[in-house]
């Protein structure tokens, strides 16, 4: 018994001080917010409690990547890097590319900013966002909890969950499940809004969607 606790404990700290934070925070007057996301299994985007842009990023490969910004014309772009060594050979760099899903982010953006997301393979997670949100990425799940401003999603495959509620939505999944409600839809669904003027629209050829609309 005193060895599976061992044995627990061994574990439990090698997972803490395995993964390292890298943290930053600033101010921005951009009214767009670019996210790239290559090298990341997951993105959440969180309400900011303040004027501030909070970024952290949880890398279990030490030092594996790491956060760079840049802005101009009110654009502010954030982008998760890989961090390839000079002298890195061709089997390591693939060795480290097999193991890019080690890496997870979690941004705190000030309300009303318009957030874009740029990704492969990901998952995005929006915390109630109170924003508009544009997610662009080949295939992964996006859970956008209570959907608080417009949003436009084009993926792939993958799976899309959401509650919205007064908002004119447009979905299109070619091959994908359509559950509106826990009703079943083909192909494609459409409800219009005239009680205010927010959009929901999401284009997918496999994606499976999941909205609650009550």
């Amino acid at each position: 018994m005193k060895q599976v606790q061992f044995l627990f404990l061994l574990m439990l700290c090698l997972n803490l001080f395995g993964q390292q934070t890298h943290k930053k925070q600033w101010q921005t007057t951009a009214n767009f917010i670019e996210l790239y996301t290559s090298g990341l299994d997951e993105i959440q985007i969180l309400n900011s409690e303040n004027d501030m842009i909070d970024v952290s990023l949880f890398d279990e490969n030490p030092n594996s990547h790491y956060i760079t910004t840049s802005e101009s014309d009110k654009i502010l772009k954030i982008n998760f890097k890989l961090n390839f060594l000079e002298d890195e050979s061709v089997v390591f760099r693939k060795f480290i590319t097999k193991r890019l899903n080690r890496a997870s982010a979690i941004v705190k953006i000030p309300q009303n900013k318009e957030i874009v997301v740029y990704g492969t393979n990901i998952g995005v997670i929006s915390k109630n966002y109170k924003g508009d949100i544009n997610i662009y990425i080949d295939k992964g799940f996006i859970n956008l909890n209570t959907v608080q401003g417009n949003v436009t999603a084009k993926l792939f495959q993958g799976n899309v969950y959401a509650t919205v509620k007064n908002a004119t939505i447009h979905i299109t999944s070619t091959n994908g499940n359509i559950l509106i409600n826990h009703k079943k839809h083909q192909k494609s669904y459409h409800q219009l809004s005239s009680s205010e003027n927010k959009k929901f629209e999401l284009n997918s050829i496999n994606a499976n969607v999941v909205l609650t609309t009550q």
